[in-house]
């Protein structure tokens, strides 16, 4: 079932390059699990006795993992579901007044098979010619084309909001994190403190420079010049460059350089007054990131709701009920 549409949704709403297909199934999931199964048959589906057990080869297993069951039938036949403690009484040869029939046949659940969902145990024992199915609700039908698919795409941003939330550099410890990128067109000269490259916009002051020709605990000091708007292009190192190099991959990141370093290490106030910028900037991200998340759970909610309470069924149960006041 396709959900292109809803990745292209969730791509435009959330800013992301590629929408997560894991978060999009747990949206189709989230679906299931809150609306209530007779208001979801339009999304259901039998089992296949050729491919999923129900005949002589075997048992019922449920192709996808859901609790969304709605009946099971053999050879056209409905089924009573009996628990796990009395699946004894309705095997063969049990003596129990309990024993299925043909007519009236019986099942119960067994242990969910592994990327797969619950086997169901059929009695009497299915073969070829009387086989069993289960019908269940296929969560992938709630797509591109459903009327439900706005849960679906508010679920998943809900996701994809808290997932850069939690982006490494959003996180606890603003003092240290995770390489920002790489830049391979540096070029270092012996004992020199000036790099040269094709221009990065990433490239600012403050942040540590990693290379084997270049001693541990440099950082870029200033910005010299720019190619074009703010793209530098060439910049000082507060320590100059043991060896040559040319078109060099150097990696630039923040770890190391919180404001304790540039306290008590460099003693230079302007450095930690631009960390302490980019550390309330980071806290400001990360809280909108969390407040954007929490919308869209509501949203979600929101939605399932009046889905719910404006359903032709939902509304004739309840007329009936107030009628039989």
């Amino acid at each position: 079932m396709a959900t292109t549409t809803i990745a292209s949704e969730i791509q435009g709403i959330t800013g992301v390059t590629t929408a997560d297909a894991n978060f999009i199934v747990s949206g189709q999931k989230f679906v299931v699990a809150n609306v209530p199964k007779n208001l979801l048959k339009w999304a259901s589906k039998f089992t296949d006795p050729s491919s999923d057990g129900g005949n002589a080869s075997g048992n019922i297993v449920v192709p996808i993992a859901t609790d969304g069951i709605l009946s099971v039938s053999r050879n056209g036949f409905n089924a009573q579901e009996v628990s796990r403690e009395d699946s004894a009484f309705i095997e063969a040869g049990s003596g129990s007044l309990k024993l299925p029939t043909s007519k009236f046949p019986k099942y119960y659940f067994d242990n969910a098979v592994t990327d797969k969902g619950s086997v169901v145990i059929v009695k009497p024992t299915p073969t070829d010619s009387e086989t069993a199915k289960a019908l269940y609700i296929d969560h992938t039908k709630i797509d591109d084309d459903s009327d439900l698919r706005n849960i679906v795409i508010n679920y998943a941003c809900f996701k994809e909001f808290a997932k850069l939330m939690m982006r490494e550099e959003l996180q606890g410890n603003y003092e240290q994190y995770s390489t920002f990128f790489k830049e391979a067109t540096c070029n270092l000269s012996l004992n020199s403190t000036t790099v040269t490259h094709d221009g990065n916009a990433n490239v600012v002051v403050g942040l540590e420079v990693s290379h084997d020709n270049i001693p541990a605990g440099t950082y870029v000091q200033i910005i010299t010049s720019s190619s074009s708007g703010d793209a530098a292009s060439s910049f000082e190192l507060s320590n100059a460059a043991t060896s040559a190099a040319t078109d060099a991959t150097l990696t630039f990141s923040n770890k190391g350089f919180g404001t304790e370093h540039w306290i008590e290490t460099e003693e230079d106030s302007e450095m930690l007054m631009a960390r302490i910028q980019t550390i309330q900037a980071q806290i400001g991200e990360r809280t909108h990131f969390g407040q954007l998340s929490q919308q869209h759970y509501n949203l979600a909610l929101a939605e399932i709701k009046s889905y719910i309470e404006n359903n032709p069924k939902t509304l004739a149960t309840a007329i009936a009920m107030q009628g039989a006041r």
